[in-house]
């Protein structure tokens, strides 16, 4: 018992002092498994951005362009090689989006893109390239960039055209910020565009702001109603309309500057907008630019003050639902006079007056008395008698000038007619002769006429009418109906010819069939085609 006793209290001994004894067991440190290349680099650059590993993921901090720039800086020359290419598909493209399989894709295919071989890929890859660039990321200096965007640009159209509206936008941007340093205007960096800077064809961008009033498509430009759209310009003769339209806008304009407005306003206007910043919704470093205004080409240009950044560029929309009032109701008049049975319905005032009406948080007609002092007298212009008047006016002085006449709906007008110069030497040398044998004696002619064509009699059974009179017609007489017919001109000193035909037209038609109005000779339009079917029978 009492041994068992001993060896109770030892067992209890040793359990106390093994409770004392410091423990040999020690916690053993665990070491980060060592990356190898490329995902060690890629590791240390997503720390740059702010980017911790913890438990085998990621966990990202939001980017920023100055964040994407020392990214980017980073990573300028690094090279790839990978066998694979993964699909990346992200709102706003950046590195710390990409898993490590995307980078490697990303990075070989760039290595490929600076050796100068652009393969098609996930445009967010592209759009991650391009945001390089335009941190000057990869470029030699601001020529070269400007170069290398618009060689990428041109080289990936082929394969997505979604990089058109940014680029246009950006280019100008990067040339804002650089254009210290290059030697080139916008306007000649833009030339080597894939496509153009405007949608509006630049010349006819020119006329409309000389507002010279001589193109009826440029004036549309600037119009929500367009004449050239419609069934009345397709359904009659477009020339004719065109410049008749032209003629009534330079009458307005006239007008409008009897009673002090200036007409012009009304088609563009210089416009001015703040901007958040350059390079809009892309990640870019800082920019740190002088107080400067960037001209970008005669329509637009870029401010940078004090108070931030400006954009002046010129807007044909600002009025165009004004213009498009006039431009209607100058349809509608040229349809009632040209005799086009189907009609326009007068367009409202409120279209007026929601046009004039700037900014439109003005409601109601007694906003009108808000208008500016050229707003108000313009649409007091518009709404006058003198405004209609003018237009019909002008309608009626324009077909009379221009010998426009109406015949069954259709639009006709007098053919004004131009020599041809390889007929000038025969035309003169028959008009010669033909002079000679005029001033012989009346019987001598009255004798060489008859032997020639013996005249045709109506109602005695002979040919009468418009063959009738080609028959009587002389070999010169012929020769000169023919040229006019032809397009030709008449020689100087024909008075004497035309005289003689249109003599023989009255006794055979009872009508002349040359008419010499202000000094142009040209074919009778009601005898033009029945002289051309018999003139040219007699021709054969």
């Amino acid at each position: 018992m009492t041994i068992f006793n001993e060896g109770i209290e030892q067992l209890f001994a040793a359990i106390i002092a093994g409770y004392k004894k410091p423990s040999s067991y020690e916690a053993e440190k665990l070491h980060p498994k060592q990356l190898s290349e490329p995902y060690n680099t890629f590791a240390k650059m997503r720390k740059i951005g702010g980017a911790e590993y913890e438990y085998g993921h990621y966990r990202y901090y939001m980017d920023d362009g100055n964040t994407f720039y020392k990214e980017a800086v980073f990573m300028q020359d690094f090279i790839d090689d990978y066998d694979k290419i993964v699909p990346f598909d992200a709102a706003y493209s950046s590195y710390s989006k990409m898993d490590d399989s995307q980078l490697r894709t990303y990075f070989t295919w760039r290595t490929k893109v600076r050796q100068g071989h652009v393969e098609n890929i996930s445009i967010s890859y592209a759009f991650c390239y391009l945001y390089e660039l335009l941190n000057d990321i990869g470029v030699i200096d601001a020529t070269d960039g400007i170069n290398k965007l618009i060689a990428f640009w041109s080289a990936f159209k082929k394969y997505s055209d979604r990089l058109d509206s940014c680029l246009l936008e950006w280019i100008r941007d990067y040339f804002v910020v650089h254009h210290a340093e290059l030697t080139e205007q916008f306007a000649v960096v833009s030339r080597r565009f894939p496509v153009p800077c405007y949608t509006m064809d630049v010349e006819q961008i020119k006329k409309t702001i000389s507002c010279d009033w001589d193109d009826l498509k440029t004036i549309e430009l600037s119009s929500s109603f367009k004449i050239t759209n419609g069934r009345f310009y397709k359904a009659n003769d477009a020339m004719t309309v065109e410049k008749c339209a032209c003629y009534v806008v330079r009458s307005l304009a006239k007008l409008f500057k009897d009673n002090g407005v200036d007409f012009r306003k009304m088609f563009h206007k210089m416009c001015r907008e703040r901007m958040s910043s350059l390079f809009k919704n892309i990640p870019h470093k800082t920019v740190s630019m002088p107080p400067a205004v960037v001209k970008i080409d005669a329509l637009e240009s870029i401010k940078r003050s004090a108070r931030g950044w400006h954009r002046e560029y010129l807007s044909f929309d600002a009025y165009k639902s004004v213009v498009g009032y006039i431009m209607k109701c100058i349809e509608i008049k040229m349809r009632k006079a040209f005799g086009y049975k189907k009609s326009l319905q007068m367009p409202s005032i409120s279209q007026l007056e929601n046009g004039f009406l700037s900014p439109p948080t003005y409601r109601g007609r007694h906003s009108l008395r808000q208008l500016k002092t050229w707003k108000g007298k313009a649409y007091g212009v518009i709404i006058s008698p003198a405004f209609e008047q003018t237009i019909v006016k002008a309608i009626l002085e324009y077909c009379q000038m221009a010998h426009v006449a109406i015949k069954d709906e259709e639009i006709m007008q007098a053919r004004l007619v131009t020599i041809d110069m390889s007929k000038l030497a025969e035309i003169k040398r028959d008009h010669e002769e033909t002079a000679q044998k005029l001033i012989l004696s009346e019987d001598m002619q009255e004798e060489q006429t008859f032997k020639q064509s013996p005249p045709a009699t109506v109602g005695t059974g002979e040919m009468s009418g418009v063959d009738g009179f080609v028959n009587v017609l002389s070999r010169e007489e012929l020769v000169l109906v023919s040229t006019l017919l032809a397009g030709g001109q008449a020689p100087a000193n024909s008075e004497m010819l035309i005289e003689a035909i249109n003599g023989k037209a009255l006794s055979v038609i009872a009508d002349n069939v040359i008419d010499c109005a202000e000094g142009v000779v040209c074919i009778n339009d009601f005898y033009f085609d029945d002289l051309k079917t018999a003139a040219g029978g007699q021709n054969q």
